[in-house]
């Protein structure tokens, strides 16, 4: 009898026979299978790469010369042009590519100037040297990136004619197309990068100290949370018969009785799980790292579901898709949806829809159970003790303890 591989591998070649991308076919289809595509899912891919492969034969064009532009013009040539799912395996094709040193990465800043030179540095600093998350970097890059481009608009970019009113500007128009949060962001983003500058040398003066921090217009809102029933009752909603389910579970496990964060959960690899100690390592921001006790419901569901639900793959993420490719979610907002999907299986609608209720629920019935706001901002990892002490307004009865008697009220 034979093995699922034996019956596939052999099938990727029989679509690629001419061009250069023959070399790979073989190794590109084997990829294939081990994130769970279909056979049909298989036969599809390799035969557009091996269209691909002719095509660029036909063409003349070299290998390493494979981008966006040569894609559209293969699909401009193409019977049908682009058919459905054709992104997704060029996007696979490229990155297959990219590792193997066939094809250059994608030059992420495009303008060969100052400028450009300026955001790359910038880029490695933050990354390097602050720590900070790819999510929080393209927020960052972005905004720098709006704020010199329309600076410059038009003119030579030279970033010592940077003024303290071209701050100035920019903050006030985005000011009236965002919101104080938004606005908020901007301001700290342009302090850093003026500061980044500043210690360059691109510019003489420190131009962070003209942005002000912008005053709190609005109220903090108290953190939306669940009852520890409705809780329970999200919990007991998964079913644990399916493989979805136990994954769905353990997930919202780790949100409940730890307070992870959604950014906390998808980062988390095999590696992190320290059996022998009962410990897991929360790979948090600005790079830190955090050993807490693993909880023995937390644990046995992390078993169960890595034991009878998880699928083979390369991949060390713990926590993976269910239907191919077999990887780990690409971001927190494929966590998110698992949060809705699971709350509207129970018929609960809380203010608030997101992960984040598990951890302030936690936080708040930590509070009600004696907890100390210092042992509560341990376990959620805070860096400033501010940052706990919202939860405080969440225990109204104990608020109610210390509120002094109105004077013009009843006696």
């Amino acid at each position: 009898m034979r093995s699922r591989h034996s019956a596939v591998r052999p099938l990727p070649a029989t679509f690629c026979r001419t061009g250069p991308l023959v070399p790979y076919i073989e190794d590109f289809g084997a990829s294939l299978v081990s994130e769970g595509y279909t056979h049909d899912s298989l036969r599809t891919k390799c035969r557009l790469v091996g269209e691909l492969s002719a095509w660029l034969t036909q063409e003349g064009a070299p290998l390493a010369e494979l981008n966006a532009e040569r894609l559209q013009q293969f699909y401009a040539h193409r019977h049908g042009g682009r058919h459905r799912g054709d992104a997704r395996t060029e996007e696979q094709l490229l990155a297959f590519l990219r590792e193997r040193g066939a094809v250059p990465h994608p030059i992420m800043n495009a303008e060969p100037n100052e400028i450009g030179e300026a955001i790359a540095a910038y880029e490695r600093f933050l990354r390097n040297e602050r720590g900070v998350s790819t999510s929080t970097l393209k927020v960052y890059l972005a905004i720098v990136r709006s704020f010199l481009r329309r600076r410059f608009a038009g003119g030579e970019p030279r970033l010592a004619d940077l003024q303290a009113e071209d701050l100035h500007q920019f903050i006030l128009q985005e000011s009236r197309r965002v919101g104080v949060r938004q606005t908020e962001r901007i301001m700290l983003v342009l302090r850093s990068f003026t500061r980044f500058l500043k210690a360059r040398g691109a510019i003489e003066l420190d131009l962070s100290a003209a942005v002000t921090a912008a005053p709190a217009r609005y109220p903090v809102p108290l953190p939306k949370t669940l009852e520890a029933r409705e809780i329970k009752r999200l919990l007991a909603g998964c079913d644990r018969g399916t493989p979805c389910g136990r994954r769905d579970y353990a997930i919202l496990l780790l949100f409940a009785r730890l307070g992870l964060r959604s950014g906390e959960v998808v980062s988390l690899t095999l590696d992190d799980l320290d059996w022998e100690r009962s410990e897991i390592i929360v790979r948090g921001k600005g790079s830190r790292q955090d050993r807490l006790p693993l909880p023995r419901d937390v644990g046995m569901a992390l078993v169960d579901y890595l034991r009878f639900a998880r699928p083979v793959s390369p991949t060390r993420h713990v926590f993976i898709r269910m239907q191919a490719p077999w990887r780990g979610f690409s971001s927190s907002a494929s966590l998110s949806s698992l949060m809705r999907r699971a709350l509207r299986r129970v018929g609960l609608t809380p203010p608030s829809n997101g992960t984040h209720i598990l951890r302030h629920s936690l936080a708040t019935q930590l509070l009600r159970r004696g907890a100390s706001l210092r042992e509560i901002g341990q376990l959620l990892r805070h860096q400033q003790l501010k940052t706990t002490q919202i939860y405080a307004m969440v225990d109204i009865k104990a608020l109610r303890g210390v509120a002094q008697r109105w004077m013009g009220g009843a006696p």
